[in-house]
């Protein structure tokens, strides 16, 4: 079973406000939606709302570390709280 990462940390911390850097990191490295797109095999319309979503607590954490892997970086970077 996969649960979203703010089911996870709802569990273990009370739950807190991960505001979305994705597309901060995206426009600081020149990488465009679509790459990112087919880098971690999703399609570019759920791409484009996960990069433009305010909130990644409802983002599976699968996803999250696919992105991060793409990127180069922890999980933890893609947001801050």
């Amino acid at each position: 079973m996969i649960y979203s990462l703010n089911v996870i940390i709802n569990r273990v911390k009370g739950g807190f406000w991960m505001k979305n850097k994705i597309k901060d990191i995206l426009k600081e490295n020149r990488i465009s939606i679509i790459s990112l797109s087919e880098a971690i095999d999703m399609n570019y319309a759920n791409t484009h709302n996960l990069v433009n979503r305010e909130d990644l607590g409802d983002t599976k954490l699968k996803t999250l570390k696919a992105v991060a892997d793409y990127l180069g970086m922890e999980v933890t970077d893609l947001w801050e709280d």
